[in-house]
């Protein structure tokens, strides 16, 4: 295998209510925050606990529907995006979004990431995310 999945890298959950969510998950459970980027109202904060688990919040106008709840997705740290994707492809999994490489001006540090997308044998939605920074 050229590719190994090297831990979960993060949860994605939306929100009506940003800057409370935000709030609750960082004063209140003690995540920090390690990264926010785009603007209202589509906001996005990646907070993170002492540990590295992180939490991605998207702000939303609307909540879409889904079994989930408010999450949306989890995602895999891997250390090659694009042949992740070929090998769930080649098991027959549905691609929801190739690999991308995406240059993100997030505050306090812009990163880069290679992600992509596919769908479980439930329909979870998973991403593949390739990156030093986060």
């Amino acid at each position: 295998m050229t590719w190994t999945p090297t831990g979960l890298h993060h949860i994605a959950i939306e929100t009506l209510k940003f800057d409370d969510t935000v709030n609750f998950y960082t004063e209140f459970l003690g995540f920090r925050s390690k990264a926010t980027w785009e603007e209202r109202p589509k906001r996005i904060a990646m907070l993170e606990l002492s540990d590295g688990h992180r939490l991605e919040v998207f702000e939303r106008e609307h909540l879409s529907p889904r079994l989930g709840g408010a999450i949306i997705h989890f995602a895999l740290q891997t250390n090659d995006c694009r042949a992740a994707l070929n090998h769930v492809r080649a098991a027959g999994f549905r691609i929801t979004g190739e690999a991308v490489k995406h240059e993100v001006q997030a505050h306090p540090q812009s990163f880069s990431a290679v992600v992509g997308f596919f769908e479980g044998p439930n329909g979870e939605a998973i991403e593949f995310i390739e990156s030093d920074w986060l």
